[in-house]
């Protein structure tokens, strides 16, 4: 492959829903860790909704040509 294809395909995003579907369980697993602790200020619906939301912002926010991976 060619040097400089090969740099366009490192840099580039991933779909958004593919980074949705991957970070999805991971979203479950933090709400619902929060949703049950005490009295629940939000449903796990809510703080399910929240984390896609940072999700999207985060991945509105990320720039791959600073050669850093997408992950937490």
């Amino acid at each position: 492959m060619r040097p400089m294809v090969k740099k366009i395909i490192q840099q580039s995003k991933p779909p958004l829903e593919e980074v949705i579907k991957e970070f999805l369980p991971t979203i479950n697993y933090w709400a619902n860790k929060y949703a049950y602790q005490g009295a629940p200020v939000l449903s796990k619906e809510d703080l399910v909704s929240a984390g896609v939301i940072g999700l999207i912002e985060a991945y509105n926010r990320y720039d791959p040509s600073k050669g850093v991976k997408f992950k937490t």
